[in-house]
């Protein structure tokens, strides 16, 4: 998946709203494939962090654009483990780093792995 800074897409409001979706909805998914446990938010005691790569073959984005391209990836994380990115038992993370294709790397950690 490659994603995109919200802040600087200057794309019609539909597309960028279907562009959001595509990502959220893979985010999820792809959680859901690699942890097909069910998770909920009874199930998070402790906290979680959850990092966010962006790989792709340019030289990147600066901060404040990495974070806006990982929003809707945020949101389908959250979907997933049913609890609101902005609770505070989620600590999220975000890199970046090259290479040759496009790739969106989710690693999560916590009490329980």
């Amino acid at each position: 998946m490659r994603t995109y800074s919200k802040l600087n897409e200057r794309m019609h409001w539909s597309k960028v709203a279907k562009v959001a979706k595509r990502e959220r909805q893979e985010a999820y998914f792809r959680m859901r494939e690699a942890y097909p446990f069910q998770m909920s938010m009874l199930d998070i005691m402790g906290p979680i962090t959850i990092k966010l790569t962006r790989t792709g073959p340019t030289h990147g984005l600066d901060g404040d654009n990495l974070v806006s391209s990982f929003k809707s990836v945020r949101d389908g994380v959250s979907d997933w483990l049913k609890i609101n990115d902005g609770d505070p038992r989620l600590v999220f993370s975000y890199a970046q780093e090259r290479h040759d294709r496009w790739r969106v790397i989710i690693e999560v950690e916590g009490p329980d792995k």
